[in-house]
């Protein structure tokens, strides 16, 4: 392959583990143009510009890649695929190299897959719950395709290790096999409720109820959160039994959302917001004040006018 400079002897299993290796067997770095360098189909770890990545683009910059991508053969094509260190990698062209250290070497679709899941989690300190639940469902398929059993058996006991599926993915990780079960359930749910999700305007165990309403449901359910704000478990619960009996409607979502909404909930005003209403010489308190008397007017014109207001 093209752009090759020096090559060394290592035991691949000195930074990855996982990775197949038969015997005494030792394989190269290759020092590769970036330029061929592809990325894992699917791969569901995002890459961000945090700190944490222009701390690594600084040590790059500095010392280079210490750690190798690990990259195997395309089928029929020029250049490798990306297995692990996709974030390295994006490091090193932003700082600007235009080769980077790799071990090179041949492994089926589900080995790569494992490694991919196991690498990322295994060094990775910000993960999103979007790409720590598909890390576990493609790791989880691909486990399954090795020991050759049917996928619907996800999370029944693997006989000669003793242990459940989901048990054995989870422990890369560091969950149980069912917080492995619950994040599987996050890929079902629709984009914007995935989203909430992940900016933690949606809770965890809410969002894994969510994830057995069927699409229309979860569009109802995501349009309610907006509204009304965080969904309790309680709530999110009762829409997964509606749904899974046939009887939920955007107007029952709605109804549950109001009779669960609490009474100790907040409105908050920026300080900006306030300031072009009121004198600069306004205390927060004289703010306040005249706030509630503007709000007890307008509740006596709504009451005089015979709407109800809530109690």
């Amino acid at each position: 392959m093209s752009g090759e400079k020096k090559k060394v002897k290592i035991g691949s299993d000195d930074w990855f583990p996982s990775l197949p290796q038969e015997g005494n067997e030792t394989r190269e770095i290759r020092e590769l143009p970036i330029d061929e360098f592809y990325p894992f189909k699917n791969h569901p770890f995002k890459i961000r510009d945090d700190a944490e990545m222009l701390e690594l683009i600084e040590s790059v910059k500095r010392i280079g890649i210490q750690i190798p991508i690990l990259a195997r053969p395309r089928d029929g094509k020029d250049g490798v695929e990306t297995i692990a260190g996709h974030r390295r990698l994006q490091a090193a062209i932003m700082a600007g190299l235009e080769t980077a250290p790799a071990i090179v070497t041949s492994m089926d679709d589900d080995e790569a897959t494992i490694i991919m899941v196991d690498t990322n989690l295994g060094q990775r300190v910000h993960i999103l719950p979007s790409e720590k639940a598909f890390a576990y469902r493609m790791k989880t398929e691909a486990v399954i395709r090795k020991l050759g059993r049917p996928e619907k058996n996800v999370g029944q006991d693997v006989p000669h290790l003793g242990k459940r599926t989901t048990e054995i993915i989870g422990e890369t990780g560091g969950d149980s096999y069912k917080q492995v079960e619950r994040y599987i359930r996050l890929t079902y749910l629709i984009q914007p409720l995935l989203d909430m999700v992940d900016n933690k305007e949606l809770d965890f165990i809410p969002a894994v109820d969510l994830s057995y309403l069927k699409n229309k449901e979860q569009i109802w359910a995501g349009c309610a959160v907006e509204k009304y704000g965080k969904i309790s478990g309680k709530q999110a619960g009762l829409m997964k039994v509606m749904s899974k009996e046939g009887i939920l409607t955007e107007e029952g979502i709605e109804a549950i959302m109001r009779a669960e909404q609490p009474l100790d909930m907040k409105v908050t005003l920026r300080g900006t917001i306030l300031q072009k209403y009121f004198p600069k010489d306004y205390t927060p308190k004289q703010m306040q004040e005249i706030i509630i008397q503007l709000l007890e007017n307008w509740k006596r014109e709504h009451e005089r006018d015979g709407f109800k207001l809530i109690k």
